[in-house]
């Protein structure tokens, strides 16, 4: 395919003749973390949320012959940081400085939220052939992103991060070969 990186190939989960599904969280707090070297300054510590969770569910449309498989991961974080001087100013600069500015030096968080989604149909009319519809979909937010010395939460940039793939595919085998024929966006 004449890469110049890397290529991965990955095989996703199928549906089966009978249902199958999981289910999944995790879930952590402030309240379940010690304080970071900023918020024991600040006398305080910022909210933060760390949440994960999705399902997975397959099964039959026909039997031996379609099946389905969906699936679904979110995320919810919200990491703390700390808001510095880029370089120590001197005391006299510091209390020179608007109280609106001083405020955003110490404890800060940056959120993120993701989005995974991943369906597949599969149909085989024949032992010879096989078609798949798959959709894949990937939506990431982040506000905040380079929070940290010398940078204040409300001057960094925010992050969106939205991806959908569709692909449909026919594959055919006989006695030595297998021809397959893929069509994606």
């Amino acid at each position: 395919d004449q890469l110049s990186s890397a290529a991965i190939v990955a095989v996703t989960k199928s549906g089966t003749n009978e249902f199958h599904g999981e289910l999944f969280g995790t879930y952590s707090s402030d309240g379940m973390r010690s304080a970071t070297p900023s918020e024991e300054a600040a006398g305080h510590k910022v909210s933060s949320k760390d949440k994960e969770f999705g399902f997975a569910f397959g099964g039959p449309i026909l039997q031996d012959k379609m099946h389905f498989f969906v699936t679904y991961e979110g995320k919810r974080y919200s990491q703390p940081v700390a808001v510095t001087y880029a370089n120590t100013p001197p005391a006299a600069i510091i209390a020179a400085l608007p109280a609106s500015v001083q405020s955003q030096v110490g404890p800060s968080s940056i959120p993120f939220t993701e989005k995974l989604v991943f369906g597949k149909l599969d149909y085989e009319p024949t032992e010879n052939d096989r078609f798949e519809l798959s959709l894949k979909t990937r939506q990431e937010d982040s506000a905040g992103n380079g929070a940290g010395p010398g940078q204040a939460a409300s001057t960094t940039v925010t992050t969106r991060n939205t991806d959908y793939r569709y692909d449909l595919r026919w594959q055919h085998t006989a006695d030595h070969w297998v021809n397959e024929a893929v069509i994606g966006t």
